[in-house]
């Protein structure tokens, strides 16, 4: 899908993949090189981000770093999702820095992303409901009304 610019906020926000459907556009991948945040929480949306800002950070050679953020919807603890990660990067050869965010995970990756420098934020979520509109979560919502670093959710 192509990326939508707000001209009321002036910062972009992209819905990577088609409607249902997974990873990054080809637009997307084709840009490299890019200092990239990816936010996870530990949620089945949040791994998919992982798996698939991993591959795409091993194919252009963007700078990624992972922050984990406290999920009160999801059952897993930090370690068990620093676990996933570091496995996840290592399927790509990918020493990226691991840093754990506190406070409220909005505002910790908002406040991260714009405070040094990032590029773009990643974050996995986004159903879409039988309606067509896409249903972002608590997390995703506040990051996506409140960044003005170009954020992209990958469903």
């Amino acid at each position: 899908m192509a990326e939508k610019r707000s001209a009321t906020a002036g910062r972009a926000v992209g819905v990577e993949g088609p409607v249902g459907g997974e990873g990054f556009s080809n637009t997307a991948a084709s840009v490299g090189g890019m200092k990239v945040l990816l936010g996870i929480g530990g949620s089945d949306d949040s791994i998919r981000a992982l798996e698939k800002t991993a591959e795409r950070a091993a194919n252009t050679g963007d700078d990624l770093t992972v922050a984990i953020v406290e999920n009160p919807s999801v059952e897993h603890s930090r370690e068990d999702i620093e676990q996933k990660v570091t496995t996840v990067l290592g399927e790509f050869n990918l020493d990226a820095p691991i840093q754990h965010l506190e406070g409220d995970p909005g505002s910790a990756l908002v406040d991260k992303a714009e405070n040094e420098g990032f590029d773009q934020l990643v974050l996995g979520g986004g159903q879409t409901s039988p309606m067509g509109k896409i249903q972002v979560g608590s997390i995703a919502e506040f990051v996506l009304l409140n960044s003005h670093v170009t954020v992209t959710l990958v469903r």
